[in-house]
């Protein structure tokens, strides 16, 4: 049984699995740049390319869960809504390919930092060193992206309670 998280982004999205035991099983950072994706249907491939290496992890896991960074309502910009692209794009995926997933756990990040550290105001490193903590030493992840999307595979595997 495996638990998965993933941490939405349009240039890094962070993606971690983990197994009923807590163990790390794999995280990836899907890395994409505006000047690969040009053209006038550039940013849409974007999107599918994510979502393709987002569709391939559940497919190969099959997680009991799945939990998914909440992208903040009411704010403005395009990073914002480029993430809701993102996550529409990403949920009729799993509606339509994988529906027995169609049912994330969807975290806000300050409710995400509440539940790693206590604090929903942590910032990067306090939340590398909670979730270093649970593992008992430096896990030496390549970004926050990766340390956000284990702290979504740890919640909603039940590491955190919430």
């Amino acid at each position: 049984m495996y638990y998965v998280g993933f941490d939405l982004s349009i240039s890094s999205t962070g993606v971690a699995v983990i197994d009923e035991q807590g163990y790390l099983i794999e995280t990836i950072a899907i890395k994409t740049k505006p000047d690969d994706y040009r053209g006038p249907q550039g940013f849409a491939n974007r999107l599918v390319f994510i979502t393709d290496m987002l569709m391939s992890v559940l497919r190969e896991y099959r997680p009991a869960k799945l939990a998914i960074e909440q992208t903040l309502t009411g704010t403005t910009g395009y990073g914002v809504q480029d993430r809701a692209k993102l996550i529409g794009v990403l949920q009729y995926r799993i509606a339509t390919e994988i529906p027995e997933h169609n049912d994330p756990l969807y975290v806000y990040p300050s409710s995400l930092k509440k539940l790693v550290t206590g604090s929903g105001k942590a910032d990067k490193a306090e939340m590398k060193k909670a979730i270093d903590s649970v593992f008992g030493y430096d896990l030496g992840l390549e970004t926050s992206d990766h340390y956000d999307a284990l702290a979504l595979a740890l919640v909603v595997g039940g590491w955190f309670d919430g």
